[in-house]
């Protein structure tokens, strides 16, 4: 509910700042507010229907609709930046309508330029449905620091402490702390870079079984490619997860430990000033040392993103 609150307190800001902010633009030379939206649509086909947060698999496939709507408003104050941005994402699945999810994200970030770093503060809150019951909620605090070292690297660390709380399961809500870096290098500017990032999790369950130790590491590609009368955005990212539990699990004799793997491909294409095409496939290959915990999984899907700026 509170989440609800806040959202109409966005909108209302969003709805009323408007016309005010293009009138500053014509009147004023003073600090101005970037409003940005975007509505998108789109269908993805899944061969292993799940529930990732805990860890359920139906090993099914289904194809599902999908609908995201995103605000976002920035402004400059003085040395600070500030921004926040809100999104409704949801997924209609056509058989088996319990897996159906809709969530909402609220963000608010404030950060500035310290002697040639860029320090920051994130926050976000999150909750979400599954089927037609509440299902999670999510806090999540960000101080991070930002800086580039040569005009073709980049590097940013930050530490993220998070509150989840799984409604229906609560043994598997957790608090868990992270510390995250990642490099970039601009080998042609935004025409092609490259990122490579890893995290160290410290996860604390309600029930200690779920408690973990991940690390993860990341490498992507990105860039565009010029073709017809615009250009082709694409992403090739590789992650490799390992999450150590450090207990016997019920129904094995073993120590569980997974191991994840996942390939993603993505192509955007500019139909038009304000609609980009956008076709993406994911492949995961999870191994886990208990065996009912392994499974593979493909998403094929194409979406539509209509952009209001």
């Amino acid at each position: 509910m509170r989440i609800a609150y806040l959202t109409l307190v966005m909108l209302c800001i969003y709805a009323a700042h408007r016309p005010l902010a293009q009138e500053d633009e014509q009147t004023s030379a003073g600090p101005s507010l970037d409003l940005k939206s975007h509505i998108s649509i789109g269908t993805m086909h899944d061969s292993n229907v799940s529930i990732k947060e805990i860890d359920s698999q139906l090993k099914e496939s289904d194809t599902a609709r999908m609908l995201g709507i995103g605000l976002s408003a920035r402004t400059k104050l003085g040395k600070l930046e500030l921004g926040s941005s809100y999104s409704f994402n949801q997924s209609k699945y056509r058989s088996f309508s319990q897996f159906n999810r809709e969530s909402n994200i609220l963000g608010m970030e404030v950060s500035g330029s310290f002697l040639g770093f860029r320090p920051g503060l994130s926050f976000h809150k999150a909750d979400a449905k599954l089927g037609k019951e509440d299902f999670l909620e999510l806090e999540r605090w960000s101080p991070y620091l930002s800086r580039f070292f040569t005009r073709r690297t980049y590097f940013r660390t930050s530490f993220i402490d998070q509150a989840k709380t799984i409604i229906p399961r609560p043994g598997q809500s957790s608090k868990s702390e992270s510390i995250t870096l990642d490099a970039y290098y601009f080998q042609k500017g935004l025409r092609k870079y490259f990122n490579l990032g890893v995290t160290v999790r410290q996860e604390k369950a309600s029930t200690n079984r779920y408690s973990n130790r991940s690390n993860l590491i990341r490498l992507r590609m990105l860039g565009r490619i010029r073709a017809i009368k615009s250009e082709i955005r694409y992403e090739i990212s590789w992650n490799y997860e390992e999450k150590d539990f450090n207990e016997i699990w019920p129904r094995s004799d073993n120590e569980r430990l997974d191991k994840k793997h996942s390939l993603r491909f993505k192509l955007a294409y500019p139909l038009s000033k304000s609609i980009t095409g956008e076709v993406y496939t994911n492949f995961v290959d999870s191994d886990s040392s208990v065996s009912y915990a392994s499974f593979d999984e493909k998403v094929v899907g194409v979406k539509f993103t209509f952009s209001f700026d």
